[in-house]
C-alpha cells in the first residue's frame, strides 16, 4: 500500500524527480513480504499451489482442493477489504476539533 501512495500521490516529484521515487518503490516493496515472513503467514499462491501438488500426490480427495481454494480467496478478499475499509476510513476522517 506505502508503494501506491509513493507513486501515485507523489505529484510533482514524479514528473520532475522520477528515479527518485522509483527508488523509494522499491525500498518499501518488500516489506510486506518481510512481514509476512516474520509472522509465519502464507501467501494466497502458496497456499493455492501447496493443495494443488497435494492432489496431485493423492494425499488430498480432488473435491477438496475447490473447497480450500474458495475459503482461501474469501479469506483474502475479506483481510484485503477490511484493510482498504480501515484505511479510507483513517484517510478520510477530520482531526477532532476542524470542521
Amino acid at each position: 500500500m506505502v508503494v501506491q501512495l509513493i507513486q501515485g500521490g507523489s505529484g510533482d516529484l514524479r514528473t520532475n524527480y522520477p528515479g527518485l521515487i522509483n527508488l523509494l518503490a522499491a525500498t518499501f516493496f518488500p516489506i510486506g513480504l518481510i512481514m509476512l515472513v516474520l509472522t509465519g503467514q502464507d501467501l494466497c499462491t502458496a497456499n493455492f499451489m501447496l493443495v494443488g501438488m497435494t492432489c496431485l500426490k493423492k494425499k488430498t480427495k480432488l473435491w477438496e482442493l475447490p473447497v480450500n481454494w474458495i475459503i482461501v480467496f474469501f479469506g483474502n478478499l475479506a483481510g484485503a477489504l477490511s484493510f482498504v475499509a480501515f484505511l479510507g476510513m483513517s484517510l478520510t476522517s477530520e482531526p477532532e476539533g476542524q470542521s
